[in-house]
């Protein structure tokens, strides 16, 4: 294996890969001198670490007392009123989360940036989210004190593995001759597997290093606070920075509509993001997940540890219809070791199963399964992990957020009907939010499904249209939403109306001066008089 860099070596001593990368990482550091002495020097330099950090708690020993006692004081108010099934005086939680560390990094990270943000850090939300399933199953104070042990750490890390299997089939009764169709007539299967380490610091920010099959895909980071983000991309060699501006540049209208799609839908939220808006609603928001769990998993050896596991049906963590196909197989695992009052393994299973995609002549089945498991309280992080490292020769792309919110106007709009019209052969079947978010994901997927088919069979794909492009391309037809939100009253008949008919109506709004816009199936314009 060709040598891994300083970086490697550094995660090797914090535990941070998987049993199977670190047997591969210490058998060549046997074989090879160079990077023996590499590893030899990260550990000495892990220890200093350790030493420094003992140091540091004896000095703040006092100071965490006082923080935990507030801690305590609030849980068990809480639980109280929970346990003896009456009504107690609400606890205003948000003074004494504010001098919380961790768990109080984790809630604002998602719910001062709205959007872009939280769905980033979706991971480090899910670890609390997942938790929080468990926090009525059986001993509300043993989960309590779960909950504690994370937010009383400075630094928490973990390794989060995502398995996304895709399985396309033919399908009967489409129209073959759609334009666009993809013509799978037998079996497709692909899986992309996703390894990332994430370390999160109350006074560092977040980090997160991602691979896919092996090999380095992305690093982010995020500063304290979500003030600032960066996104590095080792697949295309490019970088992301932004902030503020994202979220500034996305009209409200559309924020309105992500924090309606996503409402009463509390792990949905989490990974959404956009429609938390303060500390005290994603609080009540994970409340709403406690429970009693649908089925006990019993007892299982995990990485070592003796962990009592409880399974929750998809349903009732946010994994069912609109958003995810109603499938039994949907589901959430939360593996809790009792003894220290940690997690062990958090597991969140769903599958979406697509008949007829798009119209076209295709199946899918897609299955998602993200494990968070190496759970590490409070280990040793230097300041300058969670400083960005730019590598040499990345070139610096536009925020996709910015680009995006900056576009949403009629121009784009029309060019948006133009693209899905190509592609699909029709316009979209309706232009509400989820419907959008329903037909577009089907249409980029049968694209994808076309190329994938092409290459199995050793076909060229260079005649393919580009599905990134088209991608890109529709995202206009979110304005349609800002038209709404607007009190535009915008009117669409797309189901009626073909690519190119020139005289029937395809879409028409109020404007300002009550003059009405229309638009024909040509995506020619017109405005007409009131009256």
């Amino acid at each position: 294996m060709k040598c891994p860099d300083t970086q490697q070596w550094i995660l090797l001593t914090m535990g941070a890969f998987n049993d199977r990368r670190t047997a591969e990482l210490e058998a060549h550091a046997q074989g090879c001198p160079a990077c023996r002495r590499e590893l030899e020097l990260a550990r000495r330099e892990h220890a200093d670490l350790e030493a420094a950090h003992r140091l540091f708690e004896r000095r703040h020993d006092a100071g965490r007392e006082r923080l935990m006692a507030k801690l305590a004081d609030a849980v068990v108010m809480d639980t109280a009123s929970q346990s003896s099934g009456t009504s107690a005086p609400p606890v205003r939680r948000i003074p004494f989360f504010n001098n919380l560390k961790i768990g109080d990094f984790l809630m604002n990270l998602s719910v001062r940036r709205p959007g872009r943000i939280a769905v980033i850090l979706a991971p480090a939300a899910c670890i609390i989210a997942a938790i929080a399933v468990y926090s009525g199953m059986g001993d509300g104070r043993a989960f309590a004190d779960a909950i504690a042990r994370l937010r009383e750490a400075d630094t928490v890390a973990c390794h989060v593995r995502m398995t996304m299997h895709a399985l396309l089939e033919p399908a009967a009764g489409a129209d073959v001759n759609q334009p666009g169709a993809a013509q799978i007539t037998e079996k497709h299967e692909q899986t992309l597997v996703r390894d990332e380490q994430l370390y999160l610091s109350a006074a560092g920010g977040v980090r997160r290093d991602a691979f896919e099959n092996d090999k380095p895909a992305t690093t982010v980071y995020v500063a304290p606070n979500a003030v600032r983000t960066w996104i590095i991309n080792h697949v295309d060699s490019t970088w992301q920075e932004f902030g503020d501006e994202a979220t500034a540049a996305m009209p409200e209208e559309l924020k309105d509509a992500m924090r309606d799609l996503v409402a009463d839908r509390p792990m949905v939220e989490l990974h959404f993001g956009g429609a938390l808006d303060d500390t005290a609603q994603l609080i009540e928001g994970l409340r709403t997940l406690a429970g009693d769990a649908d089925r006990p998993l019993g007892e299982r050896r995990i990485d070592g540890v003796s962990a009592t596991g409880y399974e929750i049906d998809g349903a009732r963590v946010g994994f069912g219809p609109p958003l995810y196909s109603e499938s039994d197989d949907n589901r959430a695992e939360v593996w809790i070791d009792l003894r220290q009052d940690l997690p062990v393994l958090i597991v969140l299973h769903f599958v979406s199963r697509v008949n007829a995609v798009a119209g076209m002549p295709i199946n899918a089945t897609y299955t998602v399964t993200t494990e968070y498991s190496h759970f590490q309280i409070d280990p040793p992080l230097a300041a300058d992990w969670f400083d960005p490292v730019i590598p040499v020769g990345y070139s610096q792309k536009q925020d996709q957020v910015v680009k995006i919110a900056g576009s949403l106007n009629e121009v784009a709009f029309l060019e948006a009907l133009r693209a899905f019209g190509e592609q699909a052969g029709r316009y979209p079947k309706s232009l509400e939010t989820m419907d959008v978010m329903y037909e577009v994901s089907y249409l980029i997927g049968s694209m994808q499904a076309r190329r994938l088919a092409a290459t199995s069979k050793g076909e060229p794909t260079d005649n393919l249209p580009d599905h990134r492009a088209v991608g890109q391309a529709v995202q206009g037809l979110a304005y349609y939403t800002v038209l709404e939100a607007a009190g535009r009253r915008p009117e669409y008949f797309g189901t009626s109306v073909t690519p190119g008919d020139t005289a029937a109506l395809l879409l028409r709004w109020t404007l300002e001066d009550g003059r009405t816009r229309v638009v024909y199936g040509d995506l020619r314009v017109d405005d007409v008089d009131a009256g």
